[in-house]
């Protein structure tokens, strides 16, 4: 049995979360390093923030892709452990379905979170450390050009009008 059967077929959760990882190392614009990587398998569609408590370890995501992604000591970023792996996933459209378009919602649903908006959000502690800022803001609108649902819309449509609010008030004040 493949690596790729045995992934499929874990029990509980695993199996969705592994099919998850391989499909962000396969279609990400640029290598991700770990802790980006756990920040969008965190992201719950539809929340105004990052609960802490989901952002999964290092360990389960490895486990949960049996093998086939490890993490690079020298750059701490996750890659396949063959890159015919890749190419495999990149010509195989049952393994991810539009994994364009699910990667904008993430970034997306990420640049709107309320800490990134409402400074009083972070209830007067440090703001949070937002790894996947960096890639959501470079990438979203390339992951949206080639797949785009009206729920990468909507989202892009707040952020932008997020943003001329902010011009407009930082021209105002």
């Amino acid at each position: 049995m493949s690596s790729l059967v045995r992934l499929k077929t874990q029990k509980g959760s695993k199996s969705g979360l592994g099919l998850k990882v391989l499909m962000w190392v396969a279609y990400a614009e640029r290598p991700l390093r770990a802790e980006e990587l756990c920040h969008a398998l965190a992201v719950e569609m539809g929340s105004a923030g990052l609960d802490p408590e989901y952002v999964p370890p290092l360990r389960v995501l490895l486990s949960s892709c049996l093998g086939l992604v490890t993490v690079e000591e020298s750059s701490s970023t996750v890659r396949f452990v063959h890159f015919t792996l890749q190419e495999h996933l990149l010509n195989d459209p049952s393994l991810s379905h539009s994994p364009h378009s699910s990667i904008a919602e993430v970034c997306l649903t990420y640049l709107n979170f309320e800490c990134f908006w409402d400074p009083l959000s972070t209830s007067g502690s440090s703001p949070p450390e937002m790894p996947l800022q960096e890639y959501a803001s470079c990438y979203w609108r390339k992951h949206a050009r080639m797949e785009t649902t009206e729920n990468v819309k909507q989202l892009a449509l707040r952020l932008l009008n997020r943003r001329a609010t902010q011009f407009g008030l930082q021209l105002l004040g």
